[in-house]
């Protein structure tokens, strides 16, 4: 993974091994800059490596984890590493992808594809989140707490009935009046309370939970947000941006679609991201690291396809079947629709139909499926399913069985009790309760899912992401493991006694990364030493000596207050007892020390070590050689000139209103400009200033200011286009930027 910190691509190298004691360790190898192909990562993986391949020692790579976007991942990398010698044969090495990114996909993929990204002059959820955000950000955090506790106020007053103003004829209570009770009624509003506010999420796709915390920060505070936008309004002036923002954010949340759409994402995010996402950054089943679980994410890819089919017929419910499931606000949030029928003559009229709305939440459970096979079903290949031997029994058996050919085994039935006299319900089957899901799974159902999968692997219908390459047939120590536990061996135990097999599949894959949730440490490292401005050299070693001395400490003391306690509950780890901790792994880090010094000799040592530290800091650091790499590449093509490309070629020069000499239409006010428009108007031949009668509410009342401005735009537009009717660029301007003065109107601006 990279992360640019102050001008540096840090590419963040963890490398992960099975210990003799068979722990699973991790360690920072360095965050040194590489380019972004796959090319000038691997060679960065290549220098890394070169610190541990000191006295005749040679590090191979059997495995790697990486995302499944961009340069330097997937098979792609692991082709480039094999060409530099630095893993093992293709058959053997394991290529992972990153759960939680591919996980992170499901969400992102739906939201481009059926809502769209924000932006200026976007109207959808996402502007929607990304305009709160803005508005909050606008205000001092004080400022915004306290406004948002009295929006709060008034909104609990008036969650479970309208607003009624108590001056009628006050223009603004009214229309305000009519906006909020609109928007009331879409839902059974519950009272929100007291709380401390906090702003909203950044509603960034790319942040895992960023965009579904964002929706559900706005599905529970809806009025609330509401009318902390009015009260926006009403206290900055109508050219203030925190009230252009307030008034462009009432827009969006009045609109039942982009609220459906954000009840969506909301559901979505409840139900299934946000319980997938908190497993795989907590669960440390086996290995005692978070991030490690390769052996569990064939269990985890079977439950996630279920919540999905689950999900697909939960969103095809209607709003009394469904009942109080998760999707029931998204299902509920169809009803604010229109449902015209063809025939109708405003069915044109109608943007989306709650049927268009209800296939959209179809389409969008399509597109996570799909997102979900791509990228997680490698898990089920001949590579990476010997993982699961070392899942949970039931779950490992099913794995065992099909690697060695046995069939199925028949399901575990049970018989519910029934009342006296009742006739008895058949038996249904007993689900296996994991206490590593907390959750029951139906043993034959998963079992045979496997095995359509697999299937699916083997006929080549997927491949995974980045081309993904299995094997044909599995190894002859894979079946003998697979046998040896249907024969009772249990492979989630590991000591001394246990068979070579068990100690081969632990250290295959245990140390396989199953996501890259760790490596953004390194990332936020990078940028907090990139704040004194230390050169990439001095960013690398200091995060390395923190990784390996200072991260972890807070969990391994909470565990050491667990083992000494008498009870389960976690307590909050006292500075002293985290002092303690850093002062023996610097004991630990002397004994190795010592220990290493009396195996190879304190000469060999110095020597050792002097040719590490070269390549830490100074001119053997890898910086100098990617560098020059690049200098010679710019050599390399100083000779020879491209074809001139697309944005060579661009000409024109923008230019503004002013610098034409025209009056600028956003620099006209009301209160200084209106009689000027008129005569101005008047001077091009519109002399009627009332609405005419075919207006529907208006018809013989004054024009207001806004439509005048709009009348003065289309009249310029039109004489700019019978004086140059070719001229396009002028065509533009005239439409919305400004006009050439045709009166004597003065037109004074503010200075």
């Amino acid at each position: 993974m990279t992360g640019n910190k102050k001008g540096i691509d840090h590419f963040v190298k963890y490398l992960s091994w099975l210990d003799d004691s068979g722990k699973t360790r991790v360690q920072l190898l360095d965050i040194d800059g590489s380019l972004s192909n796959t090319v000038a990562c691997a060679q960065a993986i290549q220098s890394s490596l070169k610190k541990l391949n000191l006295g005749g020692r040679t590090v191979v790579l059997r495995g790697q984890t990486t995302d499944s976007g961009g340069g330097g991942v997937l098979e792609t990398l692991a082709r480039e590493l094999n060409a530099l010698s630095l893993c093992t044969s293709s058959d053997e090495y394991f290529v992972a992808s990153c759960g939680i990114h591919c996980l992170q996909l499901q969400l992102a993929n739906p939201v481009k594809q059926l809502i769209g990204l924000g932006g200026l002059g976007k109207r959808n959820a996402i502007q929607m989140l990304h305009t709160i955000y803005d508005l909050q950000g606008y205000l001092n955090v004080d400022v915004m707490k306290k406004t948002m506790t009295k929006a709060q106020e008034w909104a609990d007053k008036y969650c479970d009935k309208d607003f009624v103003p108590d001056d009628p004829t006050n223009v603004g209570d009214a229309q305000f009046a009519e906006r909020y009770n609109k928007i009331r009624k879409w839902r059974t509003f519950d009272p929100v309370g007291k709380k401390k506010w906090t702003q909203i999420s950044a509603c960034v796709l790319t942040r895992w939970q960023y965009t579904g915390e964002a929706a559900k920060y706005g599905f529970e505070n809806y009025l609330v947000i509401f009318k902390f936008a009015q009260l926006c309004i009403n206290a900055f002036p109508s050219g203030n941006k925190i009230n252009k923002t307030a008034s462009d954010l009432q827009s969006l949340m009045m609109d039942p679609i982009i609220y459906s759409d954000m009840c969506l994402i909301h559901c979505f995010h409840d139900f299934y991201f946000k319980k997938y996402l908190d497993w795989m950054m907590q669960s440390k089943d086996l290995t005692e690291e978070c991030g490690f679980q390769s052996h569990q994410m064939l269990a985890t890819y079977y439950r996630m396809h279920c919540d999905l089919e689950d999900m697909k017929l939960e969103v095809d419910l209607s709003l009394d079947d469904v009942g109080n499931g998760y999707f029931f606000p998204y299902i509920q949030s169809l009803d604010n629709l229109d449902t015209p029928s063809q025939s109708d003559p405003d069915y044109q009229k109608a943007v989306m139909s709650n049927e268009d709305q209800r296939r959209k939440g179809l389409k969008w459970v399509d597109i996570a499926v799909d997102s979900l096979n791509t990228h997680f079903i490698r898990w089920a290949s001949v590579k990476l399913l010997p993982a699961a031997l070392m899942s949970e029994d039931p779950l490992a058996k099913c794995v065992a069985r099909l690697i060695v050919g046995a069939p199925p085994a028949d399901p575990v039935l049970e018989h519910y009790p029934c009342p006296p006299g009742a006739s008895p319900e058949p038996p249904v089957e007993k689900a296996f309760k994991s206490d590593v899901f907390k959750c029951g799974i139906k043993i034959s159902r998963f079992e045979s899912w496997l095995r359509t999968t697999f299937d699916r692997v083997k006929a080549g219908a997927d491949d995974g992401a980045g081309g993904h390459v299995d094997v044909p047939t599995f190894s002859d120590d894979v079946k003998a493991a697979a046998q040896l536990l249907l024969n009772g061996t249990d492979f989630r135990v590991l000591d001394d006694d246990s068979h070579r097999l068990v100690w081969e599949m632990h250290s295959s894959f245990l140390p396989l990364a199953s996501q890259t949730q760790f490596v953004e440490r390194g990332v936020k490292d990078a940028q907090n030493v990139a704040v004194t401005g230390r050169q990439e050299e001095q960013r690398s070693n200091y995060c390395i000596v923190r990784s390996f001395h200072v991260l972890g400490i807070e969990a391994e003391a909470e565990a050491e207050a667990d083992e000494d306690a008498d009870t389960n509950t976690t307590n909050k780890v006292a500075t002293p007892e985290k002092i303690k901790i850093l002062m023996a792994r610097a004991e630990r880090a002397e004994e190795r020390l010592e220990n290493i010094i009396l195996e190879i000799g304190e000469d060999k040592y110095d020597e050792e070590f002097k040719e590490c530290g070269a390549m830490l800091k100074g001119g053997g650091h890898f910086r100098y050689v990617r560098n020059q790499g690049v200098i010679d590449e710019i050599a390399a093509a100083a000779e020879v000139n491209k074809v001139s490309n697309v944005r060579q070629q661009q000409t024109g020069v923008h230019v503004t209103a002013e610098g034409l000499g025209l009056i600028s239409y956003s620099k006209l006010r009301m209160k200084d400009h209106k009689e000027d428009i008129k005569i101005e108007l008047a001077a091009r031949g519109f002399t009627d200033f009332n609405y005419p009668a075919t207006h529907e509410k208006k018809a013989g009342k004054p024009m207001n200011f806004t439509d005048l401005k709009k009348m003065l735009m289309s009249m310029e537009l039109l004489r700019v286009k019978t004086i140059e009717p070719t001229n396009t660029n002028l065509h533009e301007i005239a439409k919305d930027k400004g006009f050439e003065k045709q009166s004597t109107a003065e037109f004074k601006m503010a200075k």
